[in-house]
């Protein structure tokens, strides 16, 4: 043990018998971790560019999974299947991409428009309109897993008020982070009966006091819809490699810095400027690979909000 910790003291502390310039900051050992820094991103990248080679295949699969899961869900309780709807798919896509534009996740945005907006923007004239979001996820089958958990998106999910759904997802950054998000949306038409007065529920004009009870419903529960849950499930080993490679980069930048730091407090009359400068760059190396994001996979946390 002794020897050990002598080992550990000659390569790590600077002092007289190593010429204080200990083995971890020396040319050799530095390079060292130059080059593993590298390979160690050009692999993890390479890896993920494999895996999802482009994000618009991502989110094809995820949309189509989405859509299958849901009304998986719903057989199991001999609920109905949901149609998928082109309409309320073009509500979710305008929602999707405002979310985007006006760098904003919730179920209002910070203008003040409702989810119910999307559905008239895309002239879909409801009885029943719900909406589910989801950030930050890696497989359909995990956004989908939250929702359940969570009972008032459940209650979304297997719904008898509702027949259709729509589905938008898309890759893009939400407070400067690469991400993917998920917009499901619900609905049942409204079916005009004869001599009735036309209506579009949601909109300024109420003409019955009955769709202004549905649509006040509605709207108190969307509310109550926006929460954040923790991924209990298994994140998949391509997402499990990328988080330990940033705790192995994180470490040696961490270890770096203090071997810095000791190689130039310790003995401070004798600096090896070649070596501190050397470390200086290995460390600003260091930082690049973990904020440089080449892959919108990397962008994509272990949080999964919904």
């Amino acid at each position: 043990m002794q020897r050990i910790l002598k080992k550990i003291h000659y390569y790590t502390i600077p002092h007289k018998g190593n010429d204080y310039k200990p083995h971890s900051l020396r040319h050799k050992t530095l390079l060292f971790y130059s080059a593993l820094l590298i390979l160690v991103k050009i692999a993890i990248t390479a890896g993920m560019f494999l895996v999802y080679p482009t994000s618009a295949e991502f989110s094809t699969i995820t949309t189509n999974r989405i859509i299958e899961l849901t009304n998986k869900e719903r057989i199991e309780l001999n609920l109905q299947e949901l149609k998928q709807s082109e309409i309320l798919n073009q509500a979710a896509a305008l929602k999707l991409a405002d979310m985007f534009e006006n760098n904003y996740f919730a179920h209002t945005s910070p203008q003040g428009i409702k989810p119910w907006h999307w559905f008239g923007k895309a002239n879909y004239n409801y009885t029943y309109a719900g909406e589910n979001l989801a950030m930050n996820f890696l497989e359909a089958e995990d956004a989908m897993q939250a929702w359940i958990d969570s009972p008032t998106h459940r209650d979304n999910i297997i719904s008898k008020n509702y027949n259709e759904i729509g589905i938008a997802v898309g890759v893009g950054k939400i407070d400067n982070n690469e991400t993917t998000v998920v917009v499901q949306l619900f609905g049942k038409r409204y079916v005009r009966i004869a001599g009735e007065e036309t209506f579009k529920p949601g909109a300024r004009e109420i003409t019955t006091a009955e769709t202004e009870k549905t649509n006040t419903i509605i709207t108190k529960q969307a509310e109550k819809q926006q929460v954040s849950l923790q991924s209990n499930k298994k994140t998949g080993w391509l997402q499990t490699v990328v988080r330990y490679s940033e705790k192995m980069f994180f470490g040696l930048l961490v270890f770096l810095i203090i071997n810095l730091i000791l190689t130039i407090i310790i003995r401070f009359e004798i600096q090896h400027k070649p070596i501190i400068m050397h470390t200086v760059f290995v460390i600003a190396l260091a930082i690049l690979m973990l904020l440089w994001k080449i892959h919108f996979m990397e962008g994509i946390g272990d949080i999964l909000v919904v």
